[in-house]
């Protein structure tokens, strides 16, 4: 039976299957070795992952350098569990390892060139547990590391298998003929074990998963509720844990709790108490696991980070939905239509940026943001989005519009002369916490609607056509031909200035809540040769925190006609100016050569030009 959802990826349906799974596998081997993984073979109610049609698939998890576990340990073999659907594996399975210190492989790492590689006959697999031994040992040294398998189907299957609980961090990444994704958040942990030496594993060692930010109204109670999640790195079960909780540098709890026995390599989850203050900043929470079962804890990772963010009321979330197109791609009109769906739910209350690639609308203002390895593809916010299609982005957003964030974020952009070669843009941040050093930038993106032209480069290739899959979800496209030429492109990346971090300066890193922080932005196009309609321009400001990379917040706004009223030469005393500010929004206290945004004393902005 279908499971939870069916999910497009690569243009190859991707079904979630529930299955029953019974086994009780010994962690230990023999004296000095063990088996370890994510994946807990007791749970009963495991999942195995389907493919819709021929396709190659890599499955991995990926393991941190200075692991707990594997630290310098050698890997002797891997354990993987098959579906029953292996009889429709095309060729023989390949087993590798790879030193990769980050949980994110390029969409372009060739199997073939992993660190250690070895073939598995498909004659030798079977249903369920797999075990093989590496011919050649592997040390890990220390190293962060991906332990995978790949195989190629002929058709429909489903044998890849994960559990129904769990959903560790870095357990589950897959790819099937396009770019990495990864399933740790929605099919548990992938079905795959290692054996070690063992000898560095302790007797009580416990080490915390990392806590997310945490937002919490001013006012609005006295302490939160945290969720964390803790594993068994040793061998002796856990009953119970000691931790302290930093706030600021500042101990502030030291307590000691009971939990119901946690065997080795299993994970549980504990709500540990945040007290919340009446001030609203940012605070750095740091939790450590320092005693476990009243023994020193002997984990090598024995603390969790995070931040409790006190606010002082919930700004409004404008979303970022970043998708990366080609008129080249066959399967880009799904995005197409998913963005124009979005917009005509949402409207302007979320930011729609299409980023094109090997076609006539790229543009070099985004090299910087790495792509996610195919087309299309999607952000929300600056983390990893769905699929681009109507239902799946209208799902994120509804999260992400549901989400509290730190700051709200406003734009006003005029053209700066008659050529409209210059843009005025006018922001105000305001965050709704204090911090001392806070580490945000805006960035700025113009985006242009109903771009078309003529030539092979505008042909839009359009797999829809005539396939009865997308008859009733698609009609446009399914009776549209395959080559498709005249049509439109809407929010389309034009310019970009700052788009990974934010421009510098245009956030002050002392932030008191509550406090507007103005910038002015002077966004120069007059050698943009993409720009084909300046009436169909808009403009995007992000808000961006470059700790995390990810979009806090976003505002955006079309541009206003050229007020030529507004720019003045008048001598203006200095008893009527209460800010001045440059063309790129530094406040200065003497005039500036060129053009000047000058605030009166009665609240109005003009501009004057200083010759």
């Amino acid at each position: 039976m279908i499971y939870l959802t069916i999910k497009l990826s690569n243009m190859k349906k991707i079904l979630l299957f529930a299955i029953a799974m019974t086994v009780s596998i010994c962690h230990f081997a023999q004296e000095g070795q063990l088996w370890w993984g994510y994946y807990d073979e007791s749970d009963p109610n495991g999942h195995r992952i389907g493919y819709g049609g021929k396709c190659t698939t890599d499955a991995a998890i990926y393991i941190p350098r200075n692991h707990t576990i594997l630290g310098n340990d050698i890997i002797k073999a891997v354990r993987i569990w098959l579906g029953d659907d292996i009889d429709k594996i095309d060729g023989d399975l390949t087993i590798w390892i790879h030193k990769f210190n980050t949980n994110d492989l390029p969409s372009n790492f060739d199997i073939s060139y992993a660190d250690y590689i070895q073939v598995v006959p498909k004659s030798s697999l079977m249903q369920g547990l797999n075990e093989f031994a590496l011919t050649t040992p592997y040390r890990v040294n220390n190293a962060g590391i991906y332990v995978g398998f790949t195989f190629s189907t002929n058709c429909s299957s489903s044998f890849i298998m994960s559990s129904g609980k769990g959903f560790l961090k870095n357990s589950f990444f897959l790819r099937t003929n396009g770019f990495w994704e990864n399933y740790s958040e929605e099919c548990g942990n992938l079905a795959i074990q290692i054996q070690l030496d063992g000898g560095s594993l302790g007797a009580n060692s416990a080490s915390p998963s990392d806590f997310e930010t945490l937002f919490v109204e001013k006012g609005s109670s006295n302490s939160v509720s945290v969720p964390l999640n803790i594993i068994n790195y040793g061998k002796e079960p856990i009953t119970s844990v000691s931790y302290t909780l930093t706030k600021n540098g500042v101990e502030i709890i030291e307590k000691t709790v009971n939990v119901d026995t946690l065997l080795f390599n299993h994970s549980v989850e504990i709500s540990i108490p945040f007290p919340i203050d009446n001030e609203a900043k940012k605070n750095e929470m740091v939790l450590k696991i320092a005693k476990v079962n009243g023994k020193e804890n002997e984990a090598s990772q024995k603390t969790a980070k995070g931040a409790l963010i006190v606010i002082l009321e919930k700004p409004v979330v404008v979303p970022v939905v970043e998708e990366f197109t080609s008129t080249g791609c066959g399967w880009c009109p799904i995005g197409i239509d998913g963005m124009d769906h979005v917009h005509e739910v949402y409207g302007d209350k979320v930011a729609l940026i299409s980023i094109h690639g090997d076609d006539p609308m790229k543009t070099v203002d985004y090299a910087s943001v790495p792509t996610l390895g195919g087309y299309p593809s999607s952000y929300v916010n600056r983390a990893k989005g769905p699929y681009p299609n109507g239902s799946s982005l209208r799902r994120y957003i509804d999260e992400q519009m549901k989400r509290v964030t730190g700051a709200s974020l406003q734009v006003l952009a005029t053209w700066a002369n008659e050529e409209k070669t210059e843009i005025i843009i006018d922001t105000k941040t305001k965050f709704v916490y204090s911090e001392e050093n806070g580490k945000y930038g805006l960035a700025f993106v113009i985006t242009e609607d109903e771009m078309t032209g003529s030539g092979p480069g505008w042909i839009q290739y359009n797999s829809l056509s005539g396939n009865s899959s997308y008859a009733y979800s698609y009609p446009f496209w399914y009776n549209s031909p395959y080559r498709i030429m005249g049509q439109k492109y809407n929010y389309v990346a034009v310019a970009a200035w700052g788009i990974d971090k934010g421009v510098d300066g245009s956030v002050r890193p002392t932030i008191v809540a509550g406090e507007e922080q103005k910038y002015f932005f002077n966004a120069k196009i007059a050698g943009n040769t993409l720009i084909q309609d300046k009436t169909k321009l808009k403009v995007i400001v992000l808000l961006i925190d470059k700790v995390t990379g990810l979009i806090m917040n976003a505002a955006l706004t079309s541009i206003r006609e050229y007020d030529d009223t507004s720019i003045s030469n008048t001598h203006i005393t200095d008893a009527h100016i209460s800010a001045r500010y440059t063309i790129d929004g530094r406040k200065t206290t003497i005039p500036q050569k060129g053009l000047n945004i000058i605030k009166k004393s009665d609240g109005t902005i003009i501009k004057i030009i200083v010759k």
